[in-house]
């Protein structure tokens, strides 16, 4: 063999050589960086994730559940109708126009959302061996023709045996015909307001929804939609809302 030809062979020696060490620092670097890969103790975030969207989602079923049984409100001044189903919004009164704004109702929505999001959380007493810290919970909500978006930012603290790990965001998009709903029933009481000794029956029929109407005193009618096409716990979604005339 010749010189020339150990030389080449020294040399790839020493490269592959060189090179195995260079993986070794770097592995152990690694390694170094994240301790949780050599004792186990890596966990997946996305059940947290997965059940956290999840109570977001029910919460929101709930707040849009409360929202039409109340007339587009969830809280309560004193003014509404009370019922032994429901308590009911006047959305008409005595010809004043009193349907809520998309934006009242986002805000409603937010609000239920960040009131009530911990209840179906539970203090996460689902995930044992777990320890953890929360900031504060901003909800916000989008109302559109065919859904209704939740968007929560929750910042939480997961810390496990040897590592932490933090989450903050989470949403729903619910298809509940929110925003399509409400133009009818704007459209309803607008109409109301044109003829407010008159209700239109004609005119009702031609909504892609159900309209019916409930007697409840002289002066008080209960409107009920059913949208069959937005569905809430497996059942058509009901909006209510009622309207007093002034008093003959």
């Amino acid at each position: 063999m010749k010189k020339g030809q150990v030389s080449i062979f020294m040399l790839l020696g020493i490269f592959v050589f060189l090179l195995a060490l260079i993986l070794i620092y770097v592995n152990s670097q690694y390694h170094k960086n994240n301790p949780d890969i050599i004792t186990g103790n890596i966990f997946d975030i996305q059940p947290f994730s997965l059940f956290i969207e999840n109570c977001v989602n029910d919460i929101g079923y709930d707040a849009l559940y409360y929202l039409g049984k109340g007339g587009g409100s969830i809280a309560y001044d004193g003014s509404e109708l009370i019922t032994s189903y429901s308590i009911i919004d006047f959305l008409y009164d005595e010809e004043q126009n009193k349907v809520h704004s998309t934006l009242e109702m986002e805000e409603q929505l937010s609000l239920y959302m960040e009131e009530m999001l911990n209840s179906c959380l539970n203090n996460f007493t689902d995930f044992k061996g777990y320890n953890f810290s929360y900031g504060a919970i901003n909800a916000g909500t989008i109302i559109r023709e065919e859904d209704v978006i939740f968007q929560v930012h929750y910042p939480i603290k997961i810390k496990g045996k040897e590592s932490t790990k933090e989450i903050s965001d989470f949403s729903a998009t619910l298809p509940v015909r929110m925003g399509h709903i409400r133009e009818i029933v704007y459209s309803i009481v607008d109409n109301q307001l044109n003829d407010p000794g008159w209700v239109d029956m004609t005119y009702m029929s031609d909504f892609d929804v159900n309209v019916s109407i409930y007697p409840y005193n002289t002066t008080v009618l209960v409107y009920g939609i059913i949208d069959d096409k937005s569905l809430i716990y497996n059942e058509p979604y009901e909006f209510l809302f009622a309207n007093k005339f002034e008093d003959e």
